[in-house]
Formats: structure tokens, sequence, C-alpha cells
């Protein structure tokens, strides 16, 4: 099941609206060969949302972006239950696009992939994106963020000492149909700084 109320401005790159995506992935024993012994059914619910907080030219009536600010945030749960479950179901989360994401480690930026596998995982993902002025076709700008994330030990349990948090910030470039973003990471309980890139059309 899947909702869309997102705007994204064309030109300002500024977002408003709701994305709400609910899946169900069934994976029965009886549709495999004898070698692949999962068995194992998973609901992700993948809820993300944006707001304009500043925009100086709301009418952008020169087609260039001056600035504006938005603010995002994405609630992410991730539930497995099964007889046979594959260590690539709990090292994955699910989705709509049947194109498996990392848990914990990878949709929390600066943090592994495939980090904190578990049968749950609940990630939040909160982002201040500044779009600066266009040049011709692209738009630069700057993104704070805060990751949380929590997954459990293979016992279906979820406790606070399992939390983990990562901020930083970002430099990016839009440019046709996606974000080249280079981020500084801080990943807060481990205290590990670390660089990446990212291409990205939100989250």
């Amino acid at each position: 099941m899947y909702f869309d109320s997102v705007v994204i401005h064309e030109t300002q790159r500024k977002r408003n609206g709701v994305q709400t995506d609910i899946s169900l992935e069934i994976a029965p024993r009886f549709l495999h060969n004898k070698t692949n012994l999962a068995d194992y059914s998973r609901v992700t619910v993948d809820i993300r949302g944006f707001l304009t907080l500043i925009d100086p030219d709301p009418e952008n009536s020169d087609k260039k972006n001056f600035f504006n600010l938005y603010i995002s945030d994405r609630i992410l749960s991730d539930g497995i239950i099964g007889n046979s479950i594959p260590i690539t179901a709990m090292q994955t989360v699910g989705g709509r696009s049947l194109m498996a994401s990392d848990a914990l480690g990878g949709i929390m930026r600066g943090i592994e992939p495939r980090r904190f596998d578990g049968y749950l995982k609940i990630v939040n993902n909160f982002d201040i994106r500044m779009n600066l002025p266009s040049f011709r076709i692209f738009v630069p700008g700057i993104v704070l963020y805060f990751d949380t994330g929590i997954a459990d030990n293979l016992d279906y349990y979820l406790r606070t000492d399992n939390l983990h948090y990562s901020t930083g910030v970002g430099v990016f470039v839009y440019g046709f149909g996606f974000d080249l973003i280079l981020y500084g990471n801080y990943w807060i309980d481990e205290k590990k700084f670390s660089m990446s890139f990212d291409f990205s059309l939100q989250f």
C-alpha cells in the first residue's frame, strides 16, 4: 500500500507533503528448492514527511532558486517472523520496490552497511536542508542530519542499550534528477568520525 502527496518544486527543489509505504513480503518454503530453506514473512512501514519553513520567493518568479529551507523526517520499521530466516533478511530492510536496503548500518548515516542485523528494526532520519542559489541547472545546498536506530538481538526485544545515534553535515549539488552528497559523519555512541559520498533523492 502506497500513498504519496509530496510536491517537489521544479526549480527551487523544496518539498512538501507525506509519503507512506506499507509492504508485506512472504517467502514460504514451498516456493524454494531444497537448498534454499527460507521460510519467513516480513512487514515494512516507511513514512516520510517534508515541510518548507523558509522560502523568500514562494512564487519563484525568476525561475531560479535563491534560497529555501525545509525539514524532512522518516520513520522506518521492519519486522520478520518465520521458521527459517536467512541472514540476508536479518541484515536488510524490505520495501515496496522489492530491493532490500541495508539495515541500521547504511540507513543510518555514518554506520557501516549491514551492521546490527535483527528481526526487529526501527530507524528515524531527520534532515534540515538548505537549497542555495542555483547555477544554471544545478542547485547546491547544505544538509544537517540526526539519525537514530535500534535493532533487537535476535530475540524480538528492543532494549535502550541497543540504541544508536549519528549526526553530521553534508554539502550537495542537485542535477539531472539526483543529489551528489559529501557527508561528514559522527557516530555518537561509538565516537567515530567518517566521510562518505552518497547519491540520494531524499533518504
